[in-house]
């Protein structure tokens, strides 16, 4: 005689036998209060940026959330997502947008639009932000309740991250991608006064963090070649021992207490900058994956955790790996199409 299962059977051994992991969209989690948001940029003029959100305390991953949750599209290029209490913001680069989403259920609270080719935002205070431009030599003052700019600043190139310290917000310039020989260095924003201030460097910042008493880069020469060096926040006197790092180009520097880290070639990097006019070395921290195509890193020292993307290659969905500050793997995640972003909350 042929044992007949119920077909509910079936379904609750489909449900079971998946990985939690593998849980995706359209399934949408209760709480965005413990994970990772993931953003990926998605590939130039196709318009598929998408935002994941990873559940690190279920092991669920949850995909395409912001198209899932609002039944639109999230734009072209989306390059950084910023977070508080009672926002996220989602910077569209090539959709010329900030989409403001409800930080409890990432439903659109509103969309800015009007900016020229935006970047970076930071917080000013709870309502208002600075926001970096690509080809507009603008730096701007986006009121996010009223949905407009306030106000503008002029910049002598192109405005990119931004890290504050001291209630004054450091923003990064490049060299303007239409000049042969543009200017770059760094503005700083003083919140207390609301004046901008700018300072030039002879070599390109291509990636920068701050320490307690220093400015620390990762800089490109008009040579080629590229150093890890830096520059004291007062007086701004340059550091005396550079690290030279050859012609491949690093990227990603972050900092963790009294150590620096970056990405170069395949491997992540980790130097000691307690004595920042001591002679500094470098030593590998990670070797990755030969197959992985580096794209970005973040270090969340709360969670005791380093994150980077594989954007694999530009049109297939990328990996995130998750590192112990240690360096052992925790975990690796498949996100969306080119992953440039990972921001963690733990509310």
């Amino acid at each position: 005689m042929k044992l007949r299962i119920p077909f509910f059977l079936y379904l609750l051994i489909l449900v079971f036998s998946c990985k939690k992991q593998d849980i995706i969209s359209p399934n949408i989690p209760s709480t965005f209060a413990a994970g990772d948001f993931i953003l990926n940029e998605g590939t130039f003029n196709f318009g598929n940026a998408s935002l994941d959100f990873y559940d690190f305390k279920k092991d669920s991953l949850y995909e395409n959330i912001f198209e899932t949750i609002n039944q639109k599209k999230l734009g072209d290029v989306a390059q950084s997502l910023l977070v508080n209490k009672k926002y996220v913001l989602i910077v569209v680069n090539n959709s010329n947008k900030i989409e403001v989403l409800d930080r409890n259920t990432l439903k659109i609270v509103k969309t800015i639009e009007g900016l020229g080719s935006p970047r970076y935002a930071h917080w000013i205070d709870s309502s208002r932000v600075l926001v970096t431009e690509l080809y507009n030599k603008k730096i701007h003052i986006v009121h996010i309740e009223k949905g407009m700019i306030e106000k503008s600043f002029d910049s002598y190139g192109w405005t990119e991250r931004m890290m504050e310290k001291d209630n004054k917000i450091w923003i990064q310039v490049l060299k303007h991608p239409s000049e042969a020989n543009g200017e770059y260095g760094f503005m700083i924003f003083d919140k207390t006064s609301q004046n901008m201030i700018n300072t030039k460097l002879t070599d390109e910042p291509i990636s920068f963090v701050l320490s307690d008493s220093h400015l620390w880069y990762l800089a490109k020469r008009k040579n080629g070649t590229y150093y890890l060096g830096g520059n004291h926040t007062t007086t701004f006197d340059v550091i005396t021992n550079p690290i030279e790092l050859g012609n491949q180009a690093p990227s990603s520097l972050q900092i963790n207490n009294q150590d620096l880290y970056f990405l170069q070639g395949k491997k992540l990097w980790k130097t000691n900058i307690s004595q920042p006019n001591a002679t500094l070395t470098k030593t590998m921290h990670i070797d990755l994956p030969s197959s992985s195509n580096l794209y970005s890193m973040s270090i969340h020292a709360g969670n005791q955790k380093i994150f980077i993307t594989d954007a694999k290659d530009y049109v297939s969905k990328g990996d995130v790996h998750i590192y112990s500050l240690d360096g052992n793997l925790i975990k690796k995640i498949q996100a969306g199409i080119i992953p440039n972003q990972v921001v963690e909350v733990n509310d």
